[in-house]
């Protein structure tokens, strides 16, 4: 079952086809040759030559082409290379999930926000945060979270008013819109463009006070690589943004 599944996965991604075909040539020629002895021998040896050039082209790949759709865990670090705020820069569509979005959505990636994504036609930017008003999620949240640096100099409800206030100034019915969610799912998402060819998400988990918030772990996964686990964490976003309230709701 493990195998087939692994098979219509691979043909659904169009991952190792020709391997496919040369294994499907392959088994064609010893069925029929077991079977009744009707091929000529160029054409048994065109196949096996054809395998043995498969296998060794496969073998100079360089190991990323080959393990191109491995996801890697890393830590924050990571982003030194390319930062998120680059990421924006270059993006039309972002939508982020984050308990308080203090680093994310800093005054200074509030401002690149709205110089670059924001102001490109077609620009557009949803965030959801927790919800200062939901009491029980905030407290559950915050013996989650706060505490989670040796040397921690802001706390949860601190982070996440300074937050909401950049937002609400923002805010604009055709570019920007957030919502206020009553609980914390434990981890973090950032789409970039997910609804183009080349989408892009980020799952960071929160785990319980970690050393440094460098130190979560995330996940990096792309539409075109991992088309399965891209929708579900793209869903996930979306049912997200059902549960959460708008600013202007009750709670």
């Amino acid at each position: 079952m493990g195998l087939f599944r692994r098979f219509r996965t691979d043909l659904v991604q169009r991952r190792n086809l020709e391997a496919y075909a040369l294994a499907a040539a392959a088994f064609v020629c010893a069925v029929v040759t077991a079977v009744d002895d009707v091929l000529s021998e160029n054409l048994r040896w065109a196949v096996v030559l054809g395998g043995i050039a498969l296998l060794v082209y496969r073998l100079t790949l360089p190991p990323e082409r080959l393990d191109r759709d491995a996801v890697r865990p890393a830590d924050r670090l990571s982003f030194e290379g390319e930062p998120l705020s680059q990421l924006f820069g270059k993006a039309k569509d972002v939508r982020i999930y984050a308990p308080t979005g203090v680093n994310l959505l800093s005054a200074q990636n509030c401002q690149m926000l709205w110089n670059g994504l924001l102001a490109k036609r077609g620009g557009s930017l949803q965030v959801i945060v927790l919800d200062p008003e939901a009491a029980e999620g905030l407290r559950l949240a915050e013996a989650q979270l706060d505490g989670s640096e040796e040397h921690q100099v802001q706390g949860l409800r601190e982070g996440l008013a300074g937050t909401l206030g950049r937002l609400e100034r923002m805010r604009d019915p055709d570019r920007v819109a957030y919502r206020l969610l009553g609980f914390n799912p434990g981890f973090s998402l950032v789409l970039i463009d997910p609804r183009t060819r080349h989408g892009r998400v980020i799952v960071e988990f929160h785990g319980v006070r970690n050393e440094s918030i460098v130190a979560r772990m995330h996940l990096e996964l792309t539409k075109e690589a991992h088309p399965r686990w891209f929708a579900y964490w793209f869903r996930q976003f979306e049912r997200l943004w059902e549960l959460a309230r708008t600013p202007d709701q009750p709670v």
